[in-house]
């Protein structure tokens, strides 16, 4: 996650301090000495705040002594801009260092600042008040940081998750072909093997009953052979049609259902129960994706067996449970597979913030779970991709949310209550239903995250029972002042709504609900707890208009709060969007690495799964059919024809391990250093040389690649360029790469065939299909924009 330059914000507070000072100079009266102390104050500040990001705690120290010396030496307002620097320090030590550092860090300003509370009294000012008003602030500042903090390391997390699935999108085919090198290694060497070993022992000794044996083993392990390569072709064609695309809604149980299908088939009885929805596409891959390994693991090694499979979805966490019973005789599970694919799903889970298990269960049988995080939540606050919270000892500390949220409550009660603390004339048992009046308007808005349509709702239930209670007497006369908090109130829980709740543009209600109950509430209240004042005060026998009074007052309220609760539902709308938008990139760069990854190890799986359909299943099948005649011939004393078939059979089975072997040499890795050797796919810094290669022909190509590329565009980049260079011209072409913004432009400068035509129509479906876009030029210039869907994180990006 990149990271803003640190000067722009210093800058900032000590410009907008300056502006302040022509109507209130600094130390005002002392002269030019004072006053230039008081600019040199400022620059300091502003000066140590660039280091803010590097050595938090020094600036805070330096902060919080300027702060409290310009408090000390100056009436407050004249610094009232600069004096946030200690606030920004003590963010930044909230975002840059451990949640220890950062409640110590905040204990010390606090005290810190509450020197000049004590030692200076303010006019009209209350120390329990100011010194209430530090406490929120500067845990609010804190709160903030570390809220921050983890939402940097959920983006971190997301980008090493992205740049996980580019390195199994560029290793896809060469893991697909070794886990399937091994699974064919493991169902046919073994047994082709011994057929030729315990043939040729018989073609030589000659025996009759000899013969007959090896004929007998021959059919009965052709069978096992010819069984096992048949479910590993049907293994693949499920997995084909499960990766050809999503189900009839895209939902989990619909990709489920078309797997279910598909080994049904196969003899394989499979029940699932649940349906999870609202799943994002990379949850529902890595879920389906379970499901189908273990299913293929369950035709392996308990065909016939019936089969369940669970899908839950709790707090954010899909599970996926597959469960079978003990396998039956045919086939041995220590003879079938080589571990690989659990081993590689248990990879797949890690990258994606779950786990997986795999091992016996508990009444015998087999059982495969996982879970994964839906990195698509989020409505409640909680990081979209941050771990699940597993420890409740440890809330708070995973949660720095729900200290701001605290802080936000704390922040609604004290005014009122600040209020309460200096109407005269208010007996106790009133002043205490009144402090439990506000807090039962301002302690709701702690769960604004989780329940933020049940929070409006029940502030806006005080809000009307609020006059009731003046009316009645329950609540005294002349306090009614402190019912200003509910603005507080109802504007924090309609940002809520906006921000958390469900639904987008329809929480607008949240504001034309919110705007008539909220100004009558107040209109009633200023009328109905002001009357005995009013009626004291007024003529006698003179009745007020109390209807019209309370309309107009209404109106008006409703005219002001309309532009109010607008705002704070917009602020709202924005942050969520914002959120939503970082996340939904995140989820479809994922998705698209992962689906691309799905689509080379298809590729492999069809050519395999080809092969072994032309090749492998086709000789074992005629070394079963020359062992059945055979073993007939022996059976019936045909010991010259016995002899014949079982030469035939070695021959046969020779054949057939050598072709699975050419296959196996295929697929295997290559001895690094040797030439069948895979090299990677080439990228940016490959450009050079394809360049220099166009040189050595005759044609005068230059290149200028000075940038750095993330992994998963690296590639893309390269092929681009690659197929505008290839598409058939033959003059002088130049390509130039730069970064504008979040997009990789590679402009290609005399390629007027790749500008148009079929080779122009073919980068621009390519560059399409990778989220880009691609403009031409009549005159031969290419430019293609590729998202940058990842920047890595540094240590020096945070200075």
């Amino acid at each position: 996650m990149k990271t803003s330059p640190a000067w722009p914000l210093p800058l900032g507070l000590a410009l907008a301090q300056l502006a302040l000072w022509p109507g209130l100079p600094p130390w005002s009266g002392g002269g030019p000495v004072r006053a230039a102390a008081g600019v040199g104050l400022v620059a300091g500040l502003a000066v140590a705040l660039l280091w803010r990001r590097r050595h938090p705690e020094a600036v805070l120290a330096v902060a919080l002594v300027g702060s409290v010396a310009g408090q000390l030496l100056a009436p407050v307002d004249r610094f009232a801009v600069m004096f946030l620097a200690d606030a920004v320090a003590l963010f930044s030590v909230a975002v840059w260092r451990s949640a220890r550092v950062c409640a110590v860090a905040t204990a010390v300003t606090m005290a810190g600042q509450a020197v000049p509370v004590m030692v200076i009294m303010r006019p009209g000012g209350s120390v329990p008040a100011d010194l209430g008003a530090v406490v929120v602030a500067y845990t609010t500042a804190a709160a903030l940081g570390r809220v921050w903090r983890r939402w940097r390391a959920g983006r971190a997390a997301a980008a090493a998750r992205l740049t996980h699935a580019k390195l199994a999108e560029r290793q896809a085919g060469t893991a697909e072909r070794h886990r399937l090198a091994r699974e064919l290694h493991d169902v046919t060497a073994h047994y082709l093997t011994a057929i030729v070993v315990n043939a040729m022992a018989a073609e030589r000794l000659k025996h009759p009953e000899l013969v007959v044996e090896a004929l007998d083993y021959g059919r009965q392990t052709g069978r096992k052979t010819l069984g096992a390569l048949h479910r590993m072709v049907a293994a693949i064609g499920a997995e084909q049609a499960a990766q050809a695309g999503p189900g009839r809604d895209g939902s989990l149980r619909a990709r489920v259902d078309d797997l279910v299908t598909g080994f049904a088939r196969l003899g394989q009885p499979v029940t699932v129960v649940g349906d999870p929805v609202g799943l994002p596409a990379v949850v529902v891959e890595a879920g389906s994706a379970v499901v189908r390994e273990a299913l293929t693991n369950a035709v392996r090694y308990a065909p016939g067996a019936p089969v369940s499979v669970r899908l839950d979805l709790t707090s954010g966490t899909l599970t996926v449970t597959v469960a079978n019973p003990p396998a039956g005789d045919d086939p041995p599970a220590t003879a079938l597979g080589g571990g690989r694919g659990i081993a590689g799903m248990r990879e797949r889970m890690a990258a994606l913030g779950g786990a997986l298990t795999a091992g016996p269960g508990a009444g015998g049988g087999w059982v495969v779970s996982a879970t994964v995080p839906d990195v698509a939540a989020g409505a409640d606050g909680r990081d979209p991709t941050g771990p699940a919270d597993t420890a409740p000892r440890r809330r708070w500390a995973g949660h720095p949310a729900r200290l701001l949220d605290a802080t936000v409550v704390v922040a609604a009660l004290l005014v009122p209550l600040a209020v309460l603390v200096g109407a005269p004339g208010i007996p106790a048992p009133s002043r205490v239903l009144m402090v439990g009046a506000t807090a039962a308007n301002a302690v709701p808005l702690f769960w604004r995250r989780t329940a933020p349509w049940r929070v409006l709702a029940a502030v806006l239930a005080v809000a009307v029972l609020l006059p009731v209670g003046f009316k009645l007497g329950v609540l005294p006369a002349g306090a009614a002042t402190a019912a200003g908090g509910i603005v507080v109130t109802h504007g924090l829980a309609v940002y809520a709504v906006a921000a958390f709740g469900r639904g987008r543009w329809w929480t607008v209600l949240a504001v034309l609900v919110t705007v008539p109950i909220s100004a009558m509430s107040l209109a009633a209240t200023s009328i109905v707890g002001t009357e005995p004042i009013v009626q004291a005060t007024g003529p006698a026998g003179d009745e007020p208009p109390w209807v019209v009074i309370f309309v107009v007052v209404s109106v008006t309220l409703a005219i002001g709060l309309s532009v109010v609760l607008m705002a704070a539902w917009g602020l709202g709308r924005a942050v969520r969007q914002r959120r939503d938008r970082v996340v939904a990139v995140e989820q479809d760069a994922v998705s698209a690495a992962v689906g691309r990854a799905a689509a080379v190890a298809l590729g492999e799986r069809w050519r395999i799964g080809a092969a072994l359909r032309t090749s492998v299943v086709r000789d074992t099948g005629l070394v079963i059919e020359v062992a059945e005649a055979g073993f007939r011939a022996g059976v019936a004393g045909r010991h010259a024809e016995a002899l014949v078939r079982v030469s035939e059979m070695v021959g046969l089975a020779r054949a057939a391990l050598a072709t699975m072997r050419e296959l196996l040499a295929g697929m295997a890795p290559a001895p690094a250093g040797t030439p069948g050797q895979r090299a990677p796919a080439p990228g940016v810094g490959d450009l050079a040389g394809l360049c220099a290669g166009y040189r050595a022909r005759g044609r005068a190509v230059r290149v200028r690649a000075g940038v750095q590329v993330p992994v998963g565009v690296d590639a893309s980049a390269y092929q681009i360029i690659a197929g505008a260079l290839d598409a058939g011209d033959d003059g002088a072409a130049d390509v130039h790469l730069e970064r504008d913004g979040r997009d990789l432009v590679s402009t290609v400068m005399g390629v007027p065939a790749a500008a148009g035509g079929p080779a122009g129509a073919g980068l621009a479906r390519r560059v399409a299909a990778l989220g880009g876009r691609l403009s031409t030029d009549p005159a031969g210039i290419l430019r293609v924009w590729l998202p940058l869907l990842a920047e890595e994180v540094t240590p020096s990006s945070s200075g």
